[in-house]
């Protein structure tokens, strides 16, 4: 046998011993993800193709809570109330959270505390947050619009405006995840080489230029991150629309969350729950790949 097969099956060997360990690693971590969302998953597909009231037996409906959800008005501008949602607030968190970070990063006076003071609201529990801003956005009760009152002499009905309710949310949750996207930005910024700047001011940039021609390139992906996290999570906000306006009023400020544990919940329809919530991730899903594409086409 020649030396250069000898040294081929010495290295197929080894390959062989360090495969098993990792095999063996990563088999429990695959078992839970399965467990945990696969299982799931599959029973939610097939919950979309039964009726059940959440008790006694599963009645089989084909493609009927499909057809009743693609034929409801309501379903669609629920659908629409969140994209607006979503949309209106990632657009703010990106944006805010990008001058935060840009402030800080430039050691403006107080920077240190002014970098705890915009964090602080991320650790505070979403329907803790929902409960104190919709006492204080109240008419007549709130602190919010006393304060408005003072100066205006009028109130904004920021919660019984179906016309402001949605963007009220939004500017909610704003304040409170806009720390979130400074502290991943700020960390981008901060791993950009400082040889880098003093190159440019040695060029004569300007700190706006220095900005959109070198830093903005350089921490687009920790942008995209915050982007995509952000659309995920604001488009499953159940938690700050239940705890500010369960969905009112009406359903001016229902987004998909809230139609699908009202459907499921309060109505019993567990099959048009899941299909609603399977169609709302369609629709998610499409959102996140056009939004994807359009930035990828934007930095070419």
């Amino acid at each position: 046998m020649s030396e250069t097969a000898i040294l081929s099956r010495a290295r197929k060997r080894g390959r062989a011993r360090l495969r098993a360990p990792f095999v063996l690693a990563v088999i429990p971590a695959v078992a839970i993800v399965l467990l945990v969302i696969g299982l799931p998953f599959i029973q939610t597909l097939q919950l979309t193709l039964s009726e059940w009231s959440g008790t006694g037996p599963v009645t089989p409906v084909g493609l009927d809570n499909f057809r009743q959800a693609l034929n409801s008005p309501e379903f669609f501008a629920t659908l629409g109330r969140t994209a607006v949602f979503s949309l209106t607030s990632t657009a703010g968190i990106v944006v805010i959270g990008t001058l935060l970070a840009t402030a800080i990063h430039a050691e403006i006076p107080g920077w240190e505390y002014f970098r705890i003071l915009w964090f602080l609201p991320v650790v505070v529990p979403v329907s803790a947050a929902g409960v104190y801003w919709g006492a204080a956005l109240q008419p007549s009760t709130g602190v919010a619009n006393r304060f408005i009152e003072m100066i205006t002499g009028n109130q904004i009905p920021f919660l019984s405006d179906p016309q402001l309710v949605v963007i009220t949310l939004a500017a909610v949750w704003i304040w409170i995840h806009t720390g979130f996207a400074m502290l991943i930005i700020l960390g981008a910024m901060n791993s950009v080489p400082v040889e880098v700047y003093e190159a440019a001011r040695v060029d004569g940039a300007t700190a706006v230029r220095r900005f959109f021609s070198m830093t903005l390139p350089i921490i687009r992906p920790s942008i995209v991150t915050v982007i995509l996290l952000e659309l995920v999570i604001t488009f499953n906000g159940f938690a700050i629309v239940w705890s500010m306006t369960r969905g009112g009023p009406g359903n001016a400020s229902q987004i998909v969350a809230v139609d699908v544990y009202r459907t499921a919940f309060e109505q019993g329809q567990y099959g048009l729950a899941s299909t609603i919530a399977v169609l709302g991730g369609i629709a998610l899903a499409v959102v996140a790949i056009l939004s994807l594409r359009g930035m990828r086409s934007s930095s070419e």
